[in-house]
């Protein structure tokens, strides 16, 4: 009777490692929602959700640091846009894909348009939280190997999520992704979601207005867990 005890118990040790390997991730307990943030000046409209966070230690700190990103990424788009005229900026929504307990995913998607200008223009940004020591994940220190993701995306590995129907009728993997390079380091909005229970690696790539200015695609963490860091390894329980 002991034996078969203590082969049970092999049996299901041998389990939880197997999961672990896969990337599974332990349920947070903190909570994500939305604020918003509204302002108006001579030229522009302002008109932002922002990702907060109840339930961490440093819930003030992390909510400060999450407002602050959003704001950054506002005034940098707005520096570097060259738009004339009036103009209005959106974040119109801010969904929390995934949340562990040492990395929590965001992804804002908005848009922009100023005066004269014929559509809008797509806004996608994606905020990486490590609730843990208050702070934002680069996207260094969560890939160490772009050109694999790269290649993986190329080659039509990514899974599309969130585009428009026929997108890929129209267009092909390769051209989606010329303007990205680790040369460069001009790189997608990365995040992380759950399919089918799996942690699943997520990107946004820019595309024209035509083509729905913006689309989502999704791989497997396993197919290219050697593209992540080590701390993205430990996040995801493969070490």
């Amino acid at each position: 009777m002991r034996k078969i005890i203590a082969l049970l118990c092999l049996m299901a040790s041998a389990a939880a490692l197997l999961i672990s390997c896969r990337g599974e991730v332990p349920a947070a307990e903190y909570t994500c929602s939305e604020a918003s943030y509204y302002a108006e000046s001579d030229n522009c409209i302002f008109d932002i959700k922002y990702p907060v966070v109840s339930g961490t230690d440093s819930d003030e700190l992390i909510c400060g640091l999450l407002y602050d990103a959003s704001l950054d990424y506002m005034n940098n788009y707005l520096l570097y846009s060259g738009a004339e005229g009036f103009c209005r900026y959106t974040i119109d929504s801010v969904t929390a894909y995934f949340q562990g307990e040492e990395l929590a995913s965001f992804l804002c998607v908005g848009s922009f348009i100023s005066e004269g200008s014929t559509h809008p223009e797509s806004i996608v940004y994606a905020l990486n939280l490590d609730p843990v020591n208050a702070r934002l994940y680069s996207f260094d220190d969560l890939i160490s190997d772009f050109d694999l993701l790269a290649d993986r995306f190329r080659s039509g590995k990514f899974r599309l999520i969130n585009g428009d129907d026929g997108l890929l009728a129209q267009t092909n993997y390769a051209d989606m992704f010329i303007e990205y390079s680790s040369l460069y380091e001009i790189y997608p909005p990365i995040y992380f979601i759950l399919e089918d229970g799996k942690t699943a690696l997520a990107l946004s790539v820019e595309l024209v207005y035509a083509l729905g200015g913006h689309a989502e695609f999704s791989i497997d963490t396993d197919s290219v867990k050697s593209a992540f860091t080590d701390t993205l390894l430990h996040i995801l329980n493969y070490q």
